[in-house]
């Protein structure tokens, strides 16, 4: 019986992340767009390595449990992207550039509890600003909403 309730909490937490596999991205200054979600550590280990075009979202956001100060490289990644630090206070801190391929570390210097990955210039072209709040929002809670590409239409 204990068996059983463990594989049955298991099934539920894993129903419960895959429905959150996109979000939307809002904020004041621009439309709606949707991203992939990274949420489970195997997710965000991955993110967008060895993805050749983001035709089919912008981009992904990495959400994490705590504020904290996180890394990333670009290993084995072959697109240009804007990587943007998002504070406890859903705030921009920091919007840095990752180089195809470098291994190089960007880290958010602060503690951040989001990273979002968009097609490099895509912030300029949305109008995204450090002190900028933004919020997400599972995709699976906004019904009947179209998927929009935002940067792909700019």
């Amino acid at each position: 019986m204990k068996n059983l309730n463990l594989k049955f909490i298991f099934f539920l937490v894993f129903i419960f992340k895959a429905l959150e596999a996109e979000h939307l991205i809002k904020s004041e200054k621009f439309e709606s767009f949707y991203v992939k979600s990274a949420i489970t550590t195997d997710e965000k280990s991955r993110g967008l390595m060895n993805v050749e075009s983001l035709e089919d979202s912008t981009g992904m956001i990495f959400i994490y449990d705590f504020p904290s100060i996180v890394n990333f490289w670009m290993y084995k990644t072959s697109l240009n992207l804007d990587i943007i630090f998002i504070d406890n206070n859903k705030k921009i801190v920091s919007i840095k550039n990752g180089k195809p391929f470098s291994t190089e570390i960007i880290s958010s210097e602060k503690p951040v509890i989001a990273v979002l990955e968009i097609p490099f210039n895509c912030s300029n072209k949305i109008g995204l600003k450090i002190g900028m709040s933004i919020e997400w929002i599972p995709f699976k809670s906004v019904n009947k909403k179209k998927k929009i590409n935002l940067c792909k239409k700019l």
